[in-house]
């Protein structure tokens, strides 16, 4: 906001492909690929001066994606699901969007030093969907899909968050500094369980409805950069550290009314089903560099960043790894008039990654039996293209 005291409206538009390749070690069957669809996300920026404040708000979606791999059909034969789902006690789909509003006033308080603060509302909807195996080892045999059962967890919440920067721009150098910290205070998610049998001879679900309860932890981003900017080219770098409180720890969704009936007489209360979503903390390089190629109309800019992997490994599931990796960005500015047009691309590649040993376990509700789940060769990609139009005025509206 600092950096400008133009009146500006930005809109723009996102679009996120989303690939998870996953292997399961010891499985017969081919691999399994994300079946989803591309998310969009639109965004809204405007900011305008009022006095020696720089005022400004803004729509976007930080989080948006959906992750999807196939699920077995009621009644499928058991030798198949076997087969062909050895993924689905580790998770089947996973989809979260995070819908937020923020706001933020900025004041040069010194000819080379500005501050800003920023105040924010998310809109976190978080959906997951697995299988659990509620069987007795010794009487059906350890994960036998004739027991399974699948759930749908679906919960949602308002997130506030605070956050502040400095802007250092000595005026003697090309050089800028910025320091910032955005914080979200941990909230429970609150949402339901749907429950449903797999096969005929699947437990007893009754209604198959319940309450259900993710408390999400506390998360600090902090981050430094830098800028040089140099007759028509510029060149930027960053480090970002997002800090979680419970760092690299399994999330237990907390379960209510859910009861599961076996056969043999035997209920049991479903009280806890852990989720898929497990992030510790984790360190973002980013490098970026941008050239006038055309006078006043034309900007190239290319960029790249290394992220450390979000998920731990011990805890890596087919629909949520986050195995960090390179990306790669290319995109171009033009600017007419007050009016400025981009568009970019980007594309985050990362090795595969081949995990023989982890703590995720199978979800047994009556205690009859339980092995690791999700060893196995996981590979991802993500693709994004941005484009955005910015319409400036010279003068501030507010007086």
């Amino acid at each position: 906001l600092a950096r400008r005291t133009q009146t500006r409206v930005r809109l723009g538009l996102t679009v996120r492909d989303h690939d998870i390749d996953y292997d399961a070690l010891g499985s017969l069957s081919v691999e399994l690929g994300d079946h989803s669809q591309p998310t969009a996300s639109p965004s809204l920026f405007a900011a305008t001066s009022w006095g020696p404040f720089i005022v400004g708000a803004a729509y976007y979606e930080p989080r948006a994606f959906e992750i999807q791999f196939p699920a077995p059909s009621f009644g499928q034969p058991t030798d198949d699901v076997t087969r062909l789902f050895p993924h689905r006690y580790s998770g089947i789909d996973f989809s979260m969007r995070a819908r937020e509003l923020r706001a933020g006033a900025a004041v040069r308080v010194a000819e080379w030093l500005a501050f800003g603060l920023t105040m924010g509302a998310q809109h976190l909807n978080l959906r997951e969907s697995r299988y659990l195996w509620p069987g007795f080892s010794g009487r059906d045999g350890l994960a036998n899909p004739s027991r399974d059962i699948s759930v749908l967890l679906d919960a949602a919440r308002l997130i506030p968050s605070l956050g502040m920067g400095l802007l250092l721009a000595p005026p003697t150098v090309p050089v800028e500094f910025t320091i910032a910290a955005t914080g979200r205070q941990g909230r429970a998610l609150e949402g339901s369980i749907h429950a449903t049998a797999a096969q005929p001879t699947s437990p007893g679900l009754g209604d198959g409805r319940g309450s259900a309860r993710l408390e999400l932890p506390s998360e600090v981003a902090m981050s430094i950069g830098m800028r040089v900017a140099i007759e028509r080219v510029a060149v930027e770098t960053g480090v970002v550290l997002r800090a979680q409180e419970a760092s690299g720890e399994q999330l237990q969704w907390s379960i209510q009314d859910l009861t599961i009936a076996d056969s043999s007489g035997l209920d049991v209360e479903l009280g806890t089903v852990p989720s898929q979503w497990v992030q510790r903390s984790h360190l973002t390089a980013l490098l970026a560099a941008e050239a006038e190629v055309i006078s006043e109309f034309l900007w190239v800019t290319t960029g790249y960043r290394y992220q450390q992997a979000a998920s731990p490994e011990e805890y890596l599931a087919p629909t949520t790894a986050s195995l960090g990796g390179h990306t790669f960005a290319l995109g171009t500015e033009v600017y007419v008039g007050g009016v400025t047009a981009t568009i970019g691309y980007s594309r985050s590649v990362v090795d595969d990654v081949r995990r023989t040993t982890g703590q995720t376990m199978l979800v047994n509700p009556f205690d009859g039996g339980t092995q690791v789940i999700g060893n196995g060769d996981y590979d991802r990609a993500d693709d994004r293209l941005g484009i955005s139009m910015e319409w400036a005025w010279d003068e501030g509206l507010l007086p």
